[in-house]
């Protein structure tokens, strides 16, 4: 059991910063940041929405790089 009075210390001492040991010591990381679900959705929602504009500029663009590939004698 760990004794109040240790318990109150530790609480003294948290940092915002990650603390990583190793076997070379301490190592400083980022600040620690709070899970945020509403963040994560917004940045999904933009990264599937940049997706989906380039797959369809793909789509526009793969049959002019085979008509041009193809006019240089490198067809596929």
């Amino acid at each position: 059991m760990t004794s109040p009075a240790y318990v109150a210390a530790s609480n003294d001492l948290r940092s915002p910063y990650t603390v990583m040991f190793s076997p070379l010591g301490m190592m400083w990381g980022t600040e620690t940041v709070e899970n945020n679900d509403d963040m994560f959705s917004e940045k999904m929602r933009k990264l599937t929405e940049n997706l989906g504009k380039q797959m369809a500029k793909r789509a526009k663009l793969d049959p002019l790089i085979r008509q041009k590939l193809g006019g240089l004698e490198y067809e596929f």
